[in-house]
């Protein structure tokens, strides 16, 4: 297949005719123009949802803010490009959860990117914030990462998928939470309901996920929490 042409989409009733393309929502005020990059079927560079093709298109939005460096590399791109892809979306109307998923999408596409190494913990962490987003995350990384110019570090989304795969196995995803509840951190310190329980609570929950405390073990979790606030790291 040769080099893809950027087809032009306009928004309004019926203005997308081919069914590999997202269609623009009506707009009230008039039509507006945006592009979409189409990439051949059965590619892993296509991605499979109306959301994580948007996503696509908003990763490309290079802000103004973001500042280059030497190697030309805009700093900052993933945070001011989900502000951006957010307005956007839903100027042009699309769905509230939509809006919302693609910049979440765009925001953390550089959790994988920019890593030289992911960790287990940071693996278990992705899996925690991005929940059923994860699948979505990754195509469209899979997709920024084969758009890159020969001879640049890309990274192996197929690798992550095993090692994901792996410790979901290993540590069930359901289980990635405090192995302590509030009450039951209230009953063991004689804290009452207050913002140290929580933060206690938050504790917990990232020992889980470096792996320093096994997920649900409740007594485990009462004697690290105790040991941390004897020695003055908790409250």
């Amino acid at each position: 297949m040769g080099e893809a042409r950027p087809q032009r989409v306009l928004g309004g009733a019926g203005a997308c005719q081919r069914d590999d393309l997202v269609a623009a929502p009506d707009q009230a005020r008039g039509e507006r123009e945006f592009m979409l990059t189409l990439s051949e079927r059965g590619s892993v560079a296509n991605t499979l949802t109306a959301t994580s093709r948007v996503a696509a298109l908003a990763l490309r939005l290079k802000p103004k803010r973001a500042a280059p460096t030497r190697r030309v590399r805009f700093l900052g791109h993933e945070k001011v490009g989900a502000e951006i892809a957010e307005r956007w979306l839903r100027e042009m109307r699309f769905p509230s959860a939509v809006a919302t998923q693609v910049a979440t999408i765009v925001r953390g596409h550089m959790r994988l990117m920019a890593s030289e190494e992911l960790t287990d913990s940071a693996l278990r962490r992705l899996v925690r914030d991005f929940g059923p987003l994860l699948e979505r995350l990754l195509r469209v990384v899979e997709a920024d990462a084969l758009a890159l110019r020969p001879g640049v570090r890309r990274i192996d989304v197929r690798a992550i998928r095993q090692r994901i795969d792996l410790l979901s196995r290993q540590t069930p995803p359901a289980v990635l939470e405090s192995p302590l509840s509030g009450r039951e951190i209230m009953e063991l310190t004689g804290w009452s309901e207050g913002p140290q329980v929580g933060k206690a609570k938050a504790w917990l929950l990232e020992r889980v996920l470096d792996g320093s405390l096994p997920p649900a073990d409740a007594e485990s979790a009462r004697a690290a929490l105790l040991q941390a606030i004897d020695r003055g790291e908790l409250p």
